[in-house]
């Protein structure tokens, strides 16, 4: 997260715009100078002080979502890599899966990361995803494409009745380029 795209937006030119039209009021009402300097000054500082704030949340959430996705993916291939002395393509193609509860549905978020040095052209991936019993919940055919070397992404959100506690995945098809 760069502190500098908080505060250095296109969205603060929604700020400048208000402040505009707060100047442009105040000139209209016949306000003394000293008072349509003061009242424009307030209002821009106002103005871009909220729209630093909600960008610096959205821009929080967003980073929080990507150290979370970053973090599960490493936990997968630490897993993959103790598991295995040598390491194919495809088990550097990791996936992971993430869930969650939000008012009642059970949201899992299905994350792809490319640990190899090779780019994956495309792939075709089968992913099925089992409750706490063992029960398949769902499965799903995932089309994957353009995945640079250590590039990282959310690849799904998949809506379900019961929490997800186990995923399975085979990679059915998958071209790489050098």
């Amino acid at each position: 997260m760069n502190i500098t795209s908080i505060f250095i937006t296109p969205w603060a030119s929604i700020a400048l715009v208000l402040t505009v039209v707060a100047a442009v009021s105040l000139i209209l009402g016949k306000y003394d100078r000293k008072t349509i300097l003061s009242g424009t000054l307030k209002a821009f500082l106002s103005f871009y002080a909220i729209t630093v704030f909600v960008n610096g949340v959205i821009q929080y959430e967003s980073f929080s979502a990507e150290q979370h996705m970053n973090e599960i993916l490493d936990r997968q291939f630490e897993t993959i890599q103790q598991q295995k002395s040598k390491l194919s393509t495809a088990d550097q193609l990791v996936i992971a899966v993430s869930s969650g509860n939000d008012d009642g549905d059970y949201i899992s978020e299905v994350y792809v990361g490319n640990y190899s040095q090779q780019h994956l052209a495309s792939g075709k991936l089968n992913l099925m995803l089992y409750n706490k019993d063992g029960n398949k919940v769902i499965s799903e055919t995932i089309e994957v494409t353009d995945l640079k070397p250590g590039e990282r992404r959310k690849l799904k959100r998949i809506y379900t009745d019961d929490k997800i506690e186990q995923f399975r995945y085979r990679w059915m098809t998958y071209k790489t380029a050098s």
